[in-house]
């Protein structure tokens, strides 16, 4: 109890001070796997730099998604540092965050490489309530190679909706 009471002070504290993004997000992988995904996102700042902790599950299939959530072992993670460009009630953004994947179960959390990591780019529209629809790709960093940085060939779009504060 005590820890939601202070993670509820926490929110409050910053949502008063940054402008506050809560969302849900659903997704398709094009590319790997070709699965669909679910999940949610935490993010702060409307313009310049930003922050956005997100979280995803992949699912079957969305008609079955209610009881593969059910049974949900492993949690993707991505905490993205963003820059944010506002156009009126709109937003472009891109990002990058390392891919942690968090053991339900077991209550721990690892780093899935420390040479991939995930980029993004967003338009989101609104002011209260908020549309945004994403691109994202799972990056290579190989310092050996000359480009250094290559794209994996997996590739998702993203839809969501999200209340901002």
């Amino acid at each position: 109890m005590r820890r939601l009471l202070v993670f509820l002070v926490l929110v409050l504290s910053v949502s008063a001070l940054f402008a506050l993004e809560i969302g849900v997000v659903g997704g398709m992988e094009i590319g790997g796997r070709n699965r669909p995904f679910l999940g949610a996102k935490l993010g702060i700042g409307d313009s310049g730099i930003g922050v956005s902790v997100e979280g995803f599950v992949p699912v079957t299939a969305f008609e079955t998604a209610t009881e593969e959530l059910q049974n949900v072992r492993f949690l993707e993670v991505d905490p993205f540092l963003l820059l944010i460009i506002p156009l009126g009630s709109s937003r472009i953004y891109a990002g990058a965050a390392p891919i942690l994947v968090y053991d339900i179960e077991a209550g721990k959390v690892g780093l899935f490489s420390d040479r991939i990591f995930h980029a993004k780019v967003g338009l989101s529209m609104g002011k209260s309530l908020r549309l945004f629809v994403e691109g994202m790709t799972a990056v290579a960093y190989t310092p050996e190679s000359e480009t250094m940085i290559q794209s994996t060939g997996i590739f998702s779009a993203h839809l969501g909706v999200a209340l901002a504060f």
